[in-house]
């Protein structure tokens, strides 16, 4: 879990100087924020969904780009 953490906080710090996904990952927590508000289970569902699939594909992009700096 420790080796897990590290290389997310890489990542977090890495996806710092990528400022349109930073962004985007703003907004994406602003909605998952709003439709908890809303009480709307669903679209609360829905938001934390398309959030995780775009860090998801924002992290293998990064790593794409950064690999071997994740290398043990």
């Amino acid at each position: 879990m420790h080796l897990l953490m590290t290389h997310s906080q890489r990542i977090r710090s890495f996806s710092t100087m990528h400022q349109e996904r930073y962004i985007d990952s703003y907004k994406e927590h602003i909605e998952i924020i709003d439709m908890m508000l809303s009480g709307d289970e669903v679209k609360v569902m829905e938001a934390v969904k398309k959030h995780i699939s775009n860090t998801v594909k924002g992290y293998k992009q990064i790593y794409s780009i950064q690999g071997s700096f994740f290398e043990i």
